[in-house]
């Protein structure tokens, strides 16, 4: 019976045209990733020292910006000082969307306010708000901010963003809205700062828009993630942590699933939950990275821990009485 209602519950996903289509690209997508992993080791620094213990935590990203020969690499974003102001860098390359939730009233539009400079004359800037949970974007409205005829200047500009058409929204199928500041698309660098988005009267509804306070409330986005990936766990760990990592993080896990299995197989429905999950993390964790994101990482140390312990644990008989 239960076969059956997992079956029927997945019918429907498995069976969908999306489904389907990313299964017919399956053997595509599998000798892409394969030609991603193996520029990703050729990327490591020839050395005992590395081969043993690895390129570092967090490197993949630097690494495969100026060593990767793939074509394509990560735009960039960073918090830059000049005396007391702080304000942000956006440089060019695969688009990276520097993001941030904004809570807007009804049928009401607004206007995008900032000071801009770019390192050459008349660079742009897009700015979207969209309805977006996460990834991908449903409906848009796009302005272009100009930084001004004059490079290494700082401008103010200002732009009408609409607005109407994206909080008009159902209650029962909402979707947040939030505005990007996206990368620029020219071989150029800009330069962000005070960013406002205000109603014809009010203040702005964006938080800390001058990044006094680092990059509190923002965060970024791609559709472009190689660059930031090297999605292969094993792989990755090879690349971070070299054969002695690897080798360390095998036996871990192979010491949880031993102990977990043991403990299932004891009657422990803890360890049976845990070990059932651990194993599908390593089946998604063959062909993506994961533990890169820290809640990810916790969660599998996690998932480790109950799964190791489960075998201290054993189910009280039904006849036991407490004395």
């Amino acid at each position: 019976m239960l076969l059956l209602l997992v079956a029927g519950m997945a019918w429907p996903i498995v069976g969908g045209p999306f489904a389907r289509e990313r299964l017919a690209q399956a053997g595509h997508d599998l000798s892409v990733r394969q030609a991603h992993w193996a520029d990703a080791l050729a990327q490591r620094d020839a050395d005992w020292g590395t081969t043993l213990f690895g390129m570092g935590l967090g490197r993949f990203p630097e690494s495969h910006f100026w060593r990767s020969q793939e074509p394509r690499r990560a735009a960039s974003f960073q918090l830059m000082h000049e005396g007391d102001q702080r304000y942000l860098r956006l440089g060019a390359g695969s688009p990276i969307y520097v993001e941030q939730g904004v809570d807007l009233a009804r049928d009401t539009d607004y206007r995008v306010r900032a000071r801009l400079r770019s390192n050459v004359a008349g660079g742009t800037l897009s700015v979207t708000l969209c309805q977006k949970w996460l990834l991908t974007s449903m409906a848009c409205s796009v302005v272009t901010l100009a930084s001004g005829p004059t490079a290494g200047a700082w401008q103010t500009v200002e732009a009408k963003l609409p607005a109407r058409g994206l909080t008009a929204q159902p209650w029962f199928a909402y979707r947040p809205l939030k505005l990007s500041l996206v990368t620029p698309a020219q071989s150029l660098s800009m330069d962000i700062d005070d960013v406002e988005l205000v109603a014809d009267a009010g203040a702005s509804v964006l938080a800390n828009g001058d990044f006094a306070a680092g990059l509190d409330r923002w965060f970024f986005a791609t559709d472009v993630d190689p660059p930031w990936h090297i999605h292969s766990l094993p792989v990755a760990l090879l690349f971070d942590l070299g054969w002695f990592g690897l080798l360390a993080w095998t036996v871990l896990v192979v010491l949880v699933l031993a102990r977990g299995a043991h403990a299932a197989w004891q009657g422990s429905p803890t360890a049976l939950a845990a070990l059932a999950a651990v194993l599908a993390f390593g089946v998604s964790g063959s062909l993506n990275t994961l533990i890169d994101a820290p809640r990810f990482l916790f969660l599998l140390l996690w998932l480790s821990w109950l799964a190791a312990r489960g075998s201290e644990q054993r189910p009280t008989p039904a006849n036991t009485r407490s004395l």
